[in-house]
């Protein structure tokens, strides 16, 4: 599933293509924007929603001597406009807490758990695997969860981990 609409993909494309007629690498862009290799890498993968802001554009065409219009399309690309569908996300999200509130019901919770193992337990279930359910969905609906003192949250290192105790 990519995470870019057509148009996107397009412009992503064409930076490729002149990042690399230029003999430029990731890195350079990365340090031309002043931001991290890996942001350039998700940029380019079709599979992850970053994107160049236009700012950025004109900074890589500033430095390349070129006009920022060689990033964008040609032509229009038809393509459904990207939707914000609020029921559906709601639905998402309440699909997500129910899978939750079974844990903390059930005896998971009962030892330390990371974002990536309850993600990990809750994948077992076809209907949260097509969900790409990602740290911010659990932490969206775990931090409330443990101000009301459902769930313990305990920081160790950069991780949050959570517990009945």
């Amino acid at each position: 599933m990519t995470k870019k609409s057509q148009y996107e993909l397009e412009i992503v494309k064409n930076s490729i293509q002149i990042r690399n007629s230029y003999n430029k690498s990731q890195s350079y862009f990365a340090m031309l924007l002043d931001v991290t290799d890996g942001y350039i890498g998700n940029i380019e993968n079709p599979n992850r929603p970053e994107m160049y802001t236009h700012d950025q554009i004109n900074a890589i065409a500033i430095d390349l001597g070129i006009s920022p219009r060689l990033f964008y399309p040609d032509i229009a690309i038809d393509q459904p406009l990207p939707k914000r569908d609020a029921q559906a996300k709601l639905e998402r999200t309440n699909l997500i807490k129910l899978g939750v509130d079974n844990l903390i019901n059930s005896h998971f919770f009962d030892s330390k758990k990371s974002i990536k193992e309850i993600i990990v337990e809750l994948n077992q279930q076809d209907s949260y695997l097509k969900l790409d359910l990602t740290n911010k969905d659990l932490t969206d609906i775990l931090r409330p969860i443990a101000k009301l003192n459902a769930l313990k949250s305990v920081k160790v290192g950069t991780k949050n981990y959570y517990s009945k105790s």
